[in-house]
């Protein structure tokens, strides 16, 4: 907020210096269009919010001159479309140049005079994103004997399946869930839902308390339809039906409760039943809470996790439906920044990328292999670079730089070796990245390219970058695409 009063007051000063320099009458009129130009190019650059953390004078002060091309192209504009003489265009000139020079003059000596400041900053080993492990008792395996066949919602055999190991059963404590209230007095070791959650209004409530509820290492069991079990049923239909279903899932089901307002009134229609939901999304939300899935089977067209309670739950602001996301990312120093990006993969697929990992590894592309995570549509938006397009705001704001290896989730980046780390978090991440998916043969073989740009970096940035965009250029116009 003050970094914006004070621009705000630079800007007034622009104003009547202008006014005063040029003998021109006070006008409304161009101190409206002035004003217009100064907040577009506020909100496209953030300038008002320097980033101090990124020490070097030219990088604080970049989304600066980013700000002056973008208010001469307004102004351009302005002069195009709008019915404005030559004395009032030469005004509004003045006075965006006055306000430039006042501006970028007091941030410099502000910035060459705390430099030798220390600046803290985020590092990668900053606890406020990464989830702990918890200390786990050893697990009372509940005697499943106990529970009658009708006291949950699905077989017997499932429930032996899913929780019992290794044929070991001790006694424990369980509860049955079959409404969504979660109000006991102690811990218990194994929670199972009888409802699908599906139904459930607000699901990271409940597995808040549900987390609340369990003990250190107990288990929680949950079942829900998956999207893929509701499109296969829709698709068995034929003609008017199916086109009619079909219309219904992707606008109303499936678009509807992503967008504002939308969602509420989808929320309101269905009364909260019946979401569709995929498995990414149950995966992820049990892992944003502490859960880790241990197994998964499916019966009657559900599938049916078993989850355990081994971590604290994530700090991250609860992810967003939007088809804009901002994600966390490994900046410059280490700061953890974010980025924006069009949704490619299902709500939630941030806190799964170690679980897929885990299962998976990574492809010689650096890739997670057979990642569900990505949607259809995603694919598509992936091969053509049509999911990153957002981050040139990103740019604009000085948060990274146009050309740069891409900014890391904080657990991709601790695969890479520590002597990269280091290289890495001394350089601004980038748009267009010097790795592309045919030219490498595995994850080693991408860590040496990226390693080799850093350090060439390090040594002539201009001269580097230059080298590593026309490059890139070149791949594209080759038809090289994203995998």
């Amino acid at each position: 907020m003050a970094g914006f009063i004070f621009q705000f007051f630079l800007l007034s000063s622009s104003f009547f210096l202008g006014a005063y320099f040029q003998k021109i009458p006070f006008s409304n009129q161009e101190y409206t269009i002035v004003f217009l130009i100064w907040l577009i190019t506020l909100w496209i650059t953030h300038k008002h919010k320097p980033k101090y953390y990124q020490k070097k004078v030219k990088y604080i002060l970049s989304p600066f001159f980013k700000a002056y091309v973008i208010q001469i192209i307004l102004s351009i504009i302005l002069l195009l479309f709008l019915k404005i003489n030559g004395n009032q265009l030469k005004l509004i000139l003045i006075i965006l140049l006055i306000y430039s020079a006042l501006e970028v003059t007091i941030y410099f000596i502000f910035i060459k005079v705390t430099s030798n400041k220390k600046i803290k900053t985020e590092e990668i080993v900053n606890k406020k994103y990464l989830q702990e492990k918890l200390v786990l008792t050893k697990p009372n395996f509940v005697d499943l004997r106990e529970i009658g066949e009708d006291q949950i919602g699905f077989s017997k055999e499932l429930l032996f399946k899913l929780y019992v190991k290794e044929n070991t059963v001790f006694k424990g404590k369980y509860i049955i869930c079959k409404t969504e209230i979660i109000d006991i007095g102690q811990k218990t070791d194994l929670l199972i839902f009888e409802f699908k959650i599906n139904d459930v209004k607000n699901i990271n409530r409940l597995l808040t308390k549900s987390y609340n509820a369990v003990n250190n290492g107990g288990f929680i069991i949950v079942g829900y339809k998956d999207l893929d079990e509701v499109e296969n049923e829709f698709s068995k239909k034929k003609g008017l039906i199916k086109f009619f279903k079909k219309v219904k899932y992707y606008l109303f089901d499936r678009a509807f409760p992503k967008l504002p307002i939308l969602s509420k009134i989808h929320s309101i229609l269905t009364n909260n039943k019946n979401k569709v939901i995929s498995k990414t999304e149950v995966w992820g939300r049990l892992t944003y809470h502490g859960f880790d899935v241990k197994r998964e089977f499916k019966e009657l067209g559900y599938s049916y996790l078993i989850a355990q309670k081994d971590k604290t739950p994530s700090q991250n602001p609860t992810p967003s439906y939007l088809p804009l996301i901002r994600l966390n990312r490994v900046g410059l120093y280490g700061k953890i920044i974010k980025i924006y990006k069009v949704r490619s993969m299902y709500p939630y697929s941030e806190f799964l990328q170690e679980k897929v990992y885990e299962m998976n590894n990574l492809t010689t592309t650096g890739k997670f292999g057979e990642d569900y995570r990505i949607t259809k549509l995603g694919k598509i938006f992936r091969k053509y670079w049509l999911d990153e397009l957002p981050q040139l705001l990103d740019w604009l704001r000085g948060t990274i730089k146009l050309v740069g290896i891409r900014a890391m989730s904080q657990h991709y980046f601790s695969l890479y070796s520590k002597e990269y780390q280091d290289l890495y978090i001394e350089v601004k991440p980038g748009i267009i990245s010097p790795i592309f998916d045919d030219k490498t043969d595995s994850f080693k073989d991408i860590q040496r390219i990226e390693k080799e740009y850093l350090v060439s970096y390090l040594k002539s940035p201009i001269k580097t970058d230059f080298k590593y965009f026309f490059l890139t250029l070149n791949h594209i116009l080759k038809g090289v695409r994203s995998k």
